[in-house]
């Protein structure tokens, strides 16, 4: 089962946004992003938040159209995006992809990032899109196949601490049982030059970002 999780950050094309919801079962929208649902044409499931973005008539729209609201106080311990996450993490969803997750904030962008290192989101397979990048978490034990075609651009870059027993396999810059150290920026901009391309890891957290640099969403995939 797949969500789709709107945020209140850049927004993506519309047919961007049209393509990922046709592979969704659910549609979430955390606060400021049922501005952007809206905008789309597409009506959430679910709101979640505590609603400081969002204006009277994308409320009455949603209520309208039968969504429902998850209304939190604006003094939490969570963003309204980790909200959303953990309401999707508890629906029993396993796929989950945010739209419009960063932005022009540098903090809710970075943010955004950390929350798939998030442990209680240890058994989701998360992935930050737009119209041409794609970014997702692998961990110890998964094998990653990268979306994308021949000459994307794939950078590697460890979080928390350096990432270790490193393998990937159809990109230009292999690594065989390597070591990424946290703070290089030895893992960037990797290309892909066979497919498929599949990362893994034996130790550590590895963010992983593809630049597709064309239209057309790729869905995450790995095991």
């Amino acid at each position: 089962m797949t969500a789709l999780v709107v945020a209140n950050g850049s927004p993506p094309s519309a047919a961007c946004a049209r393509r990922w919801h046709q592979q969704a079962d659910l549609l979430v929208a955390a606060d400021g992003g049922l501005e952007h649902c809206l905008a789309w044409g597409l009506t959430p499931d679910l709101l979640i938040g505590d609603l400081d973005s969002v204006g009277g008539e994308a409320m009455e729209a949603l209520r309208r159209a039968g969504g429902q609201v998850q209304e939190h106080p604006p003094r939490k311990d969570a963003n309204d995006l980790e909200l959303a996450l953990l309401a999707v993490a508890e629906a029993g969803h396993k796929q989950v992809i945010i739209l419009a997750g960063v932005g022009g904030r540098w903090d809710q962008s970075l943010a955004s990032f950390l929350l798939l290192a998030n442990e209680r989101f240890a058994g989701l397979q998360i992935a930050l899109a737009d119209d041409r990048q794609w970014a997702t978490l692998v961990r110890p034990g998964r094998s990653l196949e990268l979306p994308g075609e021949l000459g994307h651009t794939v950078s590697l870059l460890p979080l928390g601490a350096s990432a270790s027993g490193i393998t990937t396999k159809g990109l230009a810059y292999p690594l065989d049982q390597g070591e990424l150290s946290l703070g290089s920026s030895r893992g960037i901009s990797n290309v892909i030059h066979a497919l498929p391309a599949t990362v893994t890891i034996q130790q550590g957290l590895l963010l992983c970002l593809v630049d597709q640099a064309a239209d057309g969403p790729l869905a995450p995939r790995g095991g």
